[in-house]
């Protein structure tokens, strides 16, 4: 991984630097566990961009992706079982950040 993809790792782990921000924004990442897809809801946006990041356990970003509306179905079909930590960015900020497990079909 990348130095900037660990430090976005590192900056959604540490809850000071998140919280500040996430009562402006409610994520609903449903169903979790999942086998297929994952379903997320972005309520009370307000960013004029929302990029997704998904890290694997090992700290690698897997996916990243462009939120352009509030809602956004997403494949995971193709992703091993595991682990998987799914971070919200506004305008290049970490706002949240969501833990999911992707399980066998």
């Amino acid at each position: 991984p990348s130095y900037r993809e660990l430090t976005y790792l590192a900056a959604a782990c540490q809850s000071t630097s998140t919280n500040e921000t996430i009562s402006s924004k409610s994520l609903k990442l449903f169903p979790n566990p999942a086998s297929n897809f994952i379903q997320i809801n972005i309520e009370n946006p307000g960013a004029s961009s929302n990029q997704i990041q998904i890290f694997n356990s090992y700290g690698q970003c897997i996916e990243k992706l462009d939120m352009i509306s509030n809602n956004k179905k997403l494949d995971i079909s193709r992703l091993p079982a595991g682990l998987y930590i799914l971070i919200i960015l506004e305008d290049g900020k970490v706002v949240q950040t969501e833990k999911f497990v992707k399980i066998e079909n």
